[in-house]
């Protein structure tokens, strides 16, 4: 797994604040903000990859490919038989609903974005920065009669979720 942002591109954005030999654990935060954005939408995103999936279950049901950007279907073996006509599978590349229904399965497909959409990678900085404890913006000022609080790597649960719903597996807009 490489991480959606690199310890260059946090230099550049923070115009030097933030880099490799001012924080020497910067790379495992990006990696493990990436991971924070994979595991809460559920599928690895990007780049684009290959995968199998495989599944034994008591009773036929239908196969469902944990991804989305989905831009093929390269194998299927259903009940221990190799397809070798893979025309008559259907598959939704947002929802990765299939027209497969089987007890045992083993299906390899290809998804994910070529690359790392933008939003994403500006986020996985922003969450780095942020475990790193460093702020890139006004936390907190105060004087008597009003109160400002923001900043440029803020951990805002609510942003981050509006950010990464479009990604999330079975979102539909």
């Amino acid at each position: 797994m490489s991480a959606f942002a690199t310890e260059e591109l946090m230099g550049e954005r923070t115009r030097g604040l933030i880099t490799a030999t001012s924080h020497p654990f910067l790379a495992k935060e990006l990696d493990a903000a990436t991971r924070e954005i994979q595991n809460y939408c559920g599928w690895h995103i990007a780049p684009e990859e290959s995968k199998t999936i495989t599944r034994l279950s008591r009773f036929p049901e239908e196969i469902w490919i944990p991804a989305m950007q989905i831009t093929a279907v390269t194998a299927v073996q259903a009940e221990g038989i190799e397809w070798s006509d893979l025309t008559g599978v259907e598959f939704d590349p947002q929802t990765g609903w299939t027209n497969i229904r089987a007890r045992r399965i083993h299906l390899t497909y290809t998804a994910g974005f070529e690359e790392v959409p933008e939003d994403l990678v500006a986020l996985t900085l922003q969450m780095a920065a942020r475990a790193l404890g460093v702020s890139l913006g006004i936390l907190r000022e105060q004087t008597l009669s009003a109160s400002l609080t923001f900043t440029a790597s803020a951990d805002d649960r609510s942003r981050f979720e509006s950010v990464l719903m479009p990604y999330k597996i079975g979102y539909l807009p």
